[in-house]
């Protein structure tokens, strides 16, 4: 049973799973590996700050008009649209970092002139998520 003790199950289902295998990967080669993982957030975050701004107006109007609910509505909406897109990259980063590191560990840790018939390593670029 690969789960740890204590009642922790590992569901790839779950939020917390699904961010946490992704920076348990990306944390093993932070320049190679984390950095273009960081930049997406980084936008993702960004995006959201701005895109708030706007979100925040829209509520203040309802809640100017007495529309509680409906400012709430517009908060929540924009909350779970974000995780969801969150959560998304996150999978989608995590596959591309599984095939990335399918795609060149050999030519790291291997014996170039046989494993690959290169006759030198061939420079390996950090990890892309675009």
């Amino acid at each position: 049973d690969q789960d740890p003790p204590g009642g922790m199950r590992y569901d790839p289902r779950m939020a917390s799973v699904r961010m946490k295998r992704l920076c348990a990967l990306a944390e093993q080669d932070r320049r190679r590996l984390g950095g273009g993982v960081r930049a997406v957030f980084r936008r993702m975050e960004t995006e959201a700050f701005a895109e708030a701004a706007e979100v925040n107006r829209t509520a203040a109007r309802h809640l100017a008009k007495g529309r509680r609910e409906e400012a709430e509505k517009v908060w929540t909406s924009f909350s779970l649209a974000k995780q969801k897109a969150a959560l998304s990259e996150a999978d989608r980063m995590f596959d591309g970092l599984v095939w990335y590191l399918m795609n060149t560990t050999d030519s790291i840790n291997y014996d170039y002139a046989w494993r690959t018939m290169e006759t030198k390593p061939r420079e390996i670029k950090p990890y892309d998520p675009a």
